[in-house]
């Protein structure tokens, strides 16, 4: 008897021999995976710029200034259509080209009451193909090319001898300042393009 009960398996050894290997697997929930698509992130919109906001000619160049550049008899000069002509007239077909495609232009005028001073002022916004073609019409020509703040200026003496005119350009951006005057600096060009470097 005590031979036989030697050799009897123990009792937990049989359980362990006949559990099923896979059971402790199968007691675990199984993990599907979603039907759910993963959430995409959309581009963000595109933002179209601000629109140029050229400023109003006592902002854009201040009398204080008008009268530092120019002189203190010269005041400002609102509604002058014919002075706008007259700087149409004065420019030259490429510029008059580039002006006729502008997306907005603006003009000033200050004068001497009862003479002939005058300078005349334009701001024009052009197309970004419009305005590189007149750069290249312009360093092609006999302007002479100087700078001012960073920003392409360009003047030519137009009218030489005791009645001088210069006409002058600057360019900041697509905007292109005309002057026209009797100042070989720019008259109130030069302040003009200050004040839209810093609108801009």
């Amino acid at each position: 008897m005590l031979g036989l009960a030697s050799c009897a398996p123990e009792s937990g050894a049989s359980d362990e021999r006949t559990a099923s290997p896979s059971s402790s697997r199968e007691s675990e929930p199984s993990q599907k995976p979603s039907s759910e698509p993963a959430p995409t992130e959309e581009p963000a919109p595109e933002t179209e710029p601000a629109p140029v906001v050229i400023p109003e000619c006592e902002q854009l160049v201040p009398i204080d200034v008008v009268h530092e550049k120019l002189g203190p008899a010269f005041v400002f000069t609102p509604d002058s259509g014919p002075f706008r002509d007259m700087l149409l007239g004065a420019v030259g077909p490429s510029a008059q080209e580039a002006i006729s495609r502008a997306e907005q232009t603006s003009f000033c005028s200050w004068g001497i009451p009862q003479s002939d001073g005058l300078n005349l002022l334009m701001v024009a916004e052009l197309p970004a193909d419009a305005r590189d073609a007149f750069l290249v019409e312009l360093r092609a020509s006999e302007f002479v090319e100087t700078e001012t703040a960073g920003s392409p200026t360009f003047v030519w003496e137009d009218e030489p001898g005791l009645s001088q005119r210069f006409l002058w350009y600057g360019f900041t951006g697509d905007l292109l300042v005309i002057s026209v005057g009797a100042s070989a600096d720019g008259g109130v060009g030069v302040p003009a393009l200050a004040s839209l470097q810093a609108a801009t």
